[in-house]
């Protein structure tokens, strides 16, 4: 199963240079994908959804992640040690962010289990 979603917004670097205005574009993201490094665009934010969910799609599912944000380009495989995290050659410049969830169907969970959230 592959997810695709995608917003017109600012792009992750753009974001993450108000904090490391050196870093380029791919280096952004990966630091975006850090447990949590947040750049308080919102108030509510932990730092965490980037991370959790390359912790969720690409380590425990064994999927892949892919996100295009300005010139940065990268792609999340599992590995060894977890997640493996590559810069891609990026041919384009993505105005906003695209990210793509590749799941592993055969490691999906049941369907219609109640999980329980707290916030």
């Amino acid at each position: 199963v592959i997810l695709t979603m995608s917003d017109f917004g600012k792009g992750i670097p753009s974001n993450v240079r108000k904090t490391f205005p050196d870093l380029a574009d791919d280096k952004a993201i990966v630091k975006a994908m850090e447990q949590g490094f947040t750049t308080k665009s919102t108030p509510a934010n932990q730092g965490m959804g980037l991370h959790i969910l390359s912790k969720n799609v690409v380590e425990h599912n064994g999927g892949e992640l892919l996100i295009d944000s300005l010139n940065g380009s990268i792609r999340c495989f599992p590995s060894k040690g977890g997640v493996t995290i590559t810069s891609l050659k990026s041919h384009f410049s993505y105005p906003g962010t695209l990210l793509q969830m590749t799941f592993n169907t055969e490691r999906l969970g049941t369907l219609g289990v109640k999980e329980e959230f707290q916030w």
